[in-house]
């Protein structure tokens, strides 16, 4: 996909680029077993639970944890949810 192209979520690779601060960009991640992980990045951090319900079945909860300084600045989060949501599918 060229940097121009958007996908059908309107995204292009420029605004993921953007979103990440390219090469500024840090990730960090813990798991603490069994059934939690957690993901540090520069501006908010999300925390993620899992709930086995079956063999086959689990429920995610994920919580995304901002500062107040980011929430105060009006700073729209969808394009984090919404990598998040690609790499995780």
């Amino acid at each position: 996909m060229p940097d121009t192209d958007r996908d059908e979520h309107g995204l292009t690779k420029a605004h993921i680029r953007e979103y990440l601060g390219y090469a500024l960009a840090r990730y960090y991640a813990i798991t603490i077993k069994p059934t939690v992980f957690v993901n540090l990045v520069p501006d908010h951090v999300i925390i993620h639970r899992m709930f086995p319900m079956a063999a086959d079945h689990s429920i995610v909860e994920c919580e995304w944890l901002y500062l107040p300084s980011v929430v105060e600045s009006g700073k729209d989060g969808s394009a984090s949810v919404e990598l998040f949501h690609r790499v995780n599918q």
